[in-house]
């Protein structure tokens, strides 16, 4: 591999890790690594759609913080919902039609995983 798709990996693994947003100029130091090959580097990963930078104001500093877009992968351990195959989905709601508080099926579904859980 390339040195710089390890630096890649190795700036997702670390944004993983932290679950919070990064300024980019600390993941720099964090990693120990020149902040130019790190803004290239992340440069590529925005652009591959891998993480999102913004700006924010804090303390009357701008910053440019880095966090990583949650990937298909990442969704794989959400267990199955009863409504997201339910025919009634569009007119569900509460107060509507089909009510969420009076169906049986996700009542079920709560009940069963809820236990399954503890």
């Amino acid at each position: 591999m390339s040195r710089s798709v390890l630096l890649e990996e190795q700036i997702l693994s670390l944004l993983r890790k932290m679950r919070t947003p990064i300024p980019q100029s600390q993941i720099a130091k964090m990693l120990n690594i020149d902040s130019r090959l790190v803004s290239r580097a992340l440069a590529r990963l925005a652009r591959s759609g891998k993480i999102r930078r913004n700006y924010v104001t804090l303390n009357g500093k701008r910053l440019l913080v880095v966090y990583p877009v949650k990937t298909v992968e990442e969704y794989a351990d959400i267990p199955y919902i009863p409504c997201l195959l339910c025919p009634n989905l569009n007119k569900c709601g509460i107060g509507q039609e089909f009510d969420p508080t009076k169906c049986e099926k996700l009542t079920h579904w709560l009940i069963h995983n809820s236990e399954r859980g503890s």
